[in-house]
């Protein structure tokens, strides 16, 4: 999702300006604060939001049951 609504676009804009304008101007606050390319920023919200909920929460609450059962298991 992340890569298909953001990553994908906006670096087949940026490779374009990079021919355009050359890499100092892809790399440089003319080219990043252009509307379309902040539009395409927050559109990584979305996929950020799903790898976040999706993948990073339930990593951190599994870790911290493995974590605490092995505490449980080692009390006499």
């Amino acid at each position: 999702m992340m890569v298909t609504l953001s990553l994908f676009p906006g670096g087949i804009m940026q490779v374009y300006d990079v021919i355009s304008n050359g890499y100092w101007h892809a790399r440089s606050l003319a080219y990043t604060t252009t509307p379309l390319a902040r539009t395409l920023e927050w559109m990584r919200m979305p996929g950020d939001l799903v790898f976040i909920f999706a993948g990073a929460i339930p990593l951190a609450i599994a870790i911290a049951s493995g974590y605490l059962s092995l505490w449980r298991k080692a009390a006499p």
